[in-house]
């Protein structure tokens, strides 16, 4: 009889594997482009698409709200805004947060 439980060991160092990046999805960079508008931060198209102008117009958004500015469309960003990540996301964040903690050096 064969186990589908599998047994996950915790990793530290450079061993552990880098999460996938962070998406968002069309209704988010929507959610995400209206927000902007909203805030006077953005004045191109809310149609779901990635530009310079939307990009420019996160960097004026992450400066203003102490976040580290990327200009890109990432979860600390995407939830000072409001807007919910979906579970699959969620599990990416708690991802990226262990991946980080497993490079960090202990002191």
């Amino acid at each position: 009889e064969k186990s589908t439980s599998t047994t996950v060991k915790a990793t530290t160092g450079s061993t552990a594997k880098r999460p996938a990046p962070f998406q968002a999805t069309k209704d988010q960079i929507i959610a995400l482009q209206k927000a902007l508008t909203g805030a006077k931060l953005y004045a191109g198209a809310t149609d779901g698409e990635r530009s310079e102008a939307l990009k420019d117009s996160i960097k004026k958004y992450q400066q203003a709200n102490e976040l580290k500015v990327t200009g890109t469309i990432n979860a600390a960003t995407i939830e000072k805004m409001g807007i919910p990540l979906t579970d699959k996301q969620k599990e990416q964040v708690a991802a990226q947060a262990a991946y980080d903690a497993a490079k960090t050096p202990k002191e």
